[in-house]
């Protein structure tokens, strides 16, 4: 006979490293290496034997999100300015503006008092890189470089 998750009566598929108890996959705390049950991962928590691991995705992807959303939004407006619309640059301008500044500040947010340098680094060069003198800057000098060479 296989072993049961208690709470949950279905097949373990782990045993807690400090109590000895079967969890299913429901039962593991996340991020606890080695495997804790929810119980003694409070119980550790509060002891100060482990220290919690908040390494969540979503900072990084918008940080790094902020920085190439100003990239993005120049060559937009450069190509947009090439078309016989007169307000679309300024649509684009607008919101990669507001997307990019929002995506490098809701990273920053989400950081806290950890400030990770790879969530930190990119969310500030993304903060700084959709500031509108750079992508004027962008505008005006760079992308007809690029564009010019190809």
């Amino acid at each position: 006979m296989q072993p049961r998750c208690g709470p949950h009566s279905r097949v373990a598929t782990e045993e807690c490293s400090r109590c000895g108890a079967f969890m299913c996959r429901t039962c593991v705390a996340p991020d606890s290496e080695p495997a804790h049950c929810q119980t003694c991962r409070q119980h550790l928590l509060a002891t100060g034997a482990i220290v919690p691991s908040n390494q969540s995705p979503l900072g990084e992807y918008l940080a790094q999100f902020s920085w190439l959303i100003a990239f993005l939004t120049s060559a937009g407006i450069y190509l947009a300015r090439r078309t016989d619309r007169d307000a679309l640059w300024l649509i684009i301008f607008l919101v990669g503006f507001t997307l990019g500044l929002a995506c490098g500040v809701v990273a920053l947010i989400r950081e806290k008092g950890r400030r990770r340098p790879r969530v930190v680094v990119p969310a500030v060069i993304g903060i700084v890189l959709n500031a509108p003198p750079f992508l004027w800057g962008m505008l005006m000098v760079v992308l007809p470089l690029m564009i010019d060479k190809w």
